[in-house]
């Protein structure tokens, strides 16, 4: 058995004539008028923490008016803003450095020798030593007395890291996304 509301206008949207047709407007403009919203009853009840609420939770009128606190969120929110701008700045620098880094490998040439240069390389080596054997044997007599042994060192194999190198700025950008990701921290723990 289905119980009437009280009220007459409750359910004057179904005609009791002919047909009972549902208008789902007029059902709506029911609800707006007759609705009772209550908030919802979260797990942080106060009589689940003792009785006092958790520090996040209160709002009042003197923390929101409070300037030492005001003055902290500006400056957390301008931090973050700083951060934000000098990251994408890295980021820019970091595609012109690749780009630029692109380029300079494709300038260069084939990576590895082919069997034919690498002959040729060697028959002028051979041509270059036998024409000039006394000058590298006393060049090689001055270094090793220099550094006091006979270690060669490669030259070129350390790879390239200097300030507008691709590595530093990467370097960069991840300490920058550090020090954002606690600025942003801050920034909410403050708001």
């Amino acid at each position: 058995m289905v119980r009437l509301p009280e009220q007459k206008e409750s359910l004057a949207h179904l005609s009791v004539g002919t047909a009972p047709t549902y208008d789902p407007f007029k059902a709506h403009e029911y609800y707006i008028r007759t609705r009772q919203l209550k908030p919802r009853q979260g797990a942080a009840h106060p009589s689940s923490t003792g009785g006092r609420t958790p520090p996040r939770l209160i709002s009042s009128p003197r923390a929101a008016a409070n300037p030492a606190l005001m003055k902290q969120r500006a400056e957390a929110a301008a931090q973050v803003e700083t951060l934000q701008k000098k990251l994408s700045q890295l980021n820019e620098a970091l595609k012109t450095a690749l780009k630029k880094e692109a380029e300079a490998k494709a300038k260069k040439g084939p990576q590895k020798p082919t069997a034919a240069t690498k002959s040729e390389k060697a028959r002028k080596s051979k041509q270059y030593r036998q024409a000039h054997k006394q000058e590298l044997k006393t060049k090689a007599k001055q270094t090793a007395a220099k550094s006091g042994g006979g270690s060669k060192s490669k030259k070129g194999t350390a790879k390239k890291s200097g300030p507008g190198s691709s590595t530093a700025i990467k370097a960069a950008i991840a300490g920058l996304q550090r020090a954002l990701a606690a600025a942003q921290a801050r920034q909410r723990a403050l708001g």
